[in-house]
């Protein structure tokens, strides 16, 4: 009698174990062909894409915005923490540069509405807060040429003199 229960018990589990792996099989199968049609939906999606005019110069405009944003705030954190004698202190002396950071996002009504604007003019030069002004200017309105060079010389210079 116990020699039949555990035939039983093994035919039970190979039966499972059949209709696991048969279920797996057509899964696999179907999800081969469903990732093959996809894909080919996705290539042909892609070719149809196409970015607006200009947005090619916007990323390369954005990495040099972001390249030279991020050399500028590590090397002024840099300086900090080398300044600073520990952790507590090194908070009370990086917000004064944190605050650079909070007042472009706190104005970023005054940016998108009037993009011209003096203070956004001096703020999108200011190397500090020229990465975030800068971008937003560029993408509401198209700011003069000079400006983005000015900007972008100033903030070579800083990240140098950072350095």
């Amino acid at each position: 009698v116990g020699d039949e229960r555990n035939i039983q018990r093994f035919a039970r589990a190979c039966e499972g174990a059949i209709s696991v792996f048969w279920v797996l099989k057509v899964c696999f199968e179907e999800e081969q062909t469903a990732f093959a049609t996809s894909f080919y939906h996705i290539a042909q999606l892609t070719q149809a894409f196409s970015y607006p005019q200009g947005w090619d110069l916007f990323f390369f405009i954005f990495f040099i915005f972001f390249i030279l944003g991020f050399f500028l705030y590590s090397s002024a954190y840099a300086a900090l923490g080398a300044a600073s004698e520990d952790e507590q202190n090194l908070g009370q002396v990086a917000w004064p540069l944190l605050i650079f950071l909070i007042i472009p996002m706190v104005m970023l009504n005054t940016l998108v509405t009037s993009p011209d604007s003096t203070i956004v003019v001096i703020m999108s030069i200011f190397p500090l807060t020229s990465p975030i002004v800068m971008l937003s200017r560029i993408l509401v309105s198209s700011p003069p040429a000079w400006h983005l060079m000015l900007c972008i010389g100033i903030l070579v210079a800083s990240v140098a003199g950072m350095m």
